[in-house]
């Protein structure tokens, strides 16, 4: 077969010349628009998935935020309710103090959240515990073993 461009005249391959040179263009030019496209859709793929990965980030931790206070709140609750408890007992009269002393004691010794009880008497002389110490006298305001 022939070349198409010999079939036709002069003037008619003028006339396809202008027209073959743009697709041409065209054509030379779709590998490496198409890897400018490939590029840009990559790039857009990893700020998706950086601003999803960022956003599970936030929401882990909030949701660790709120499982702690959860966790705080009923771990105080509980020392609160044993602290109330100690006083009824200790104020009913049917417990005897060497009891409720070694009660508090133990509560000190075993949750590392509570500093300190101090129990005050009808006679407003007090008794006290810290980690570093054994009750404190009435007649010592402070710790035997430690500055509180």
């Amino acid at each position: 077969m022939s070349d198409p461009a010999s079939l036709l005249g002069e003037a008619e391959t003028a006339a396809l010349a202008p027209a073959r040179s743009a697709r041409d263009a065209w054509l030379a030019a779709m590998p490496a628009v198409a890897i400018v496209l490939l590029v840009a859709l990559t790039g857009a793929l990893l700020y998706v998935l950086a601003q999803d990965e960022a956003e599970r980030a936030k929401v882990r931790l909030l949701s660790d935020a709120l499982w702690v206070e959860q966790t705080l709140r009923f771990q105080l609750s509980t020392d609160e309710d044993m602290v109330r408890r100690l006083a009824l007992d200790a104020g009913s009269g049917d417990m005897p103090a060497a009891t409720v002393l070694d009660r508090a004691r133990l509560h000190v010794a075993n949750n590392p959240e509570v500093l300190a009880i101090a129990w005050f008497g009808a006679d407003a002389v007090s008794s006290a515990w810290c980690r570093a110490c054994r009750p404190r006298p009435a007649s010592r305001r402070r710790c035997a073993g430690c500055s509180a």
